[in-house]
């Protein structure tokens, strides 16, 4: 599994790259075949080539820097709109910041302390000044509400559906695991229909910091349960599929006094594993989503609801337990196997941690 600084890196390496051209473009818009006199100065001769570089190094690093700030738990569970508007706020402090660098650096090129035909006061009360302000302001933006919104829809879905990678329906391997909270009636009858749902919120917050670790994706809550997936390259390597449950269940467990004091109950989920090739498509014209499609579905909500029955907090499939790498490093046991309707063959559960 990646570590969290390569992460970063690559996160940085973006950036920097969607900011060099953004400043390319900005320059080619407002310089190109259109000459320009701002006091004395020609811009086309007063900035160089190398200075959309060093901006965009300047601008992924404050941008980059803003993002990850809005990674704490604590902020991202923040409000859509609460998100946006911090960002708006500190993209906008970062930009001036930024700008000024560049004047000052600017002047050291040319060879002087401070411009005579430019001096500071005049370049910030300039019209120049306020275009690139509100350019590079309104590109933080639109890259803030995309990453949001992908964000939202699963990293990569959006990107997918873009380039119409499921616009006809495609079959790939994958896993999929289904989480569900135990005593999810008797808990939502004693809290009552808005402390309940917060209760889940809560809940699920907290699998949130988990499951990006482990390279799984969310495909869908229903209700209190939420439904991951992984590419099976991703969810065998290190036994991520398996790992991902277990970290979710010791957060729970090291917070469990927070939620007794607030709700007066400690959440247990219980989960199902299986894996198969399913079939993958967009659907719909409103509201356009990704669909999952086959038996694995039906499979592993069934293997989940097995839990309660054999009193286990995680069982797999046969077919995933023969996938898994280094099996001799975990601790399974044979349940039994399960008759699913329609299916002639029969599919072995086992328990796993």
């Amino acid at each position: 599994m990646y570590n969290t600084s390569f992460k970063v890196l690559i996160f940085f390496l973006r950036n920097f790259i969607v900011w060099t051209i953004a400043g390319f473009i900005f320059n080619f818009v407002r310089f190109f075949g259109v000459p320009e006199d701002f006091t004395t100065v020609n811009f086309e001769e007063f900035i160089p080539f190398w200075t959309n570089f060093l901006l965009g190094f300047m601008a992924a690093s404050f941008y980059t820097g803003i993002e990850l700030l809005f990674e704490i738990p604590k902020l991202k569970r923040w409000s859509f709109k609460t998100h946006m508007i911090g960002k708006f706020v500190l993209s906008f402090f970062a930009v001036k910041f930024m700008m000024l660098i560049a004047y000052y650096t600017l002047t050291f090129y040319h060879g002087t302390i401070t411009l005579n035909d430019i001096g500071i006061i005049e370049f910030l009360q300039s019209k120049m000044y306020w275009v690139v302000l509100l350019f590079f302001l309104l590109t933080a933006g639109l890259i803030s509400f995309i990453r949001q919104v992908d964000q939202k829809f699963g990293p990569g879905i959006i990107w997918n559906m873009v380039r119409g990678k499921y616009h006809k329906p495609r079959e790939e391997e994958r896993i999929f695991m289904f989480i569900d909270l135990k005593s999810s009636t008797t808990i939502a009858e004693e809290l009552g229909n808005i402390r309940y749902s917060k209760f889940i919120q809560d809940c699920f917050y907290d699998l949130n910091d988990i499951f990006p670790r482990y390279d799984a994706r969310v495909y869908q809550y229903v209700g209190d349960e939420a439904v991951l997936t992984w590419h099976p390259q991703r969810g065998l390597l290190e036994h991520k599929c398996i790992a991902c449950f277990e970290a979710f269940s010791e957060r729970l467990a090291e917070k469990r006094d927070y939620y007794i004091n607030t709700y007066g109950h400690a959440p247990e989920f219980k989960a199902g594993a299986h894996a198969g090739p399913i079939v993958i498509t967009e659907v719909g014209i409103v509201k356009k989503e990704l669909a999952y499609h086959g038996d694995v579905i039906n499979t592993t909500a069934r293997i989940q609801s097995m839990c309660n029955k054999f009193d286990q907090k995680l069982l797999i499939s046969q077919e995933l337990l023969d996938q898994l790498p280094e099996k001799d490093k975990l601790k399974y046991s044979f349940q039994s196997k399960l008759q699913l309707r329609g299916k002639h063959e029969e599919t072995a559960i086992y328990s796993v941690s």
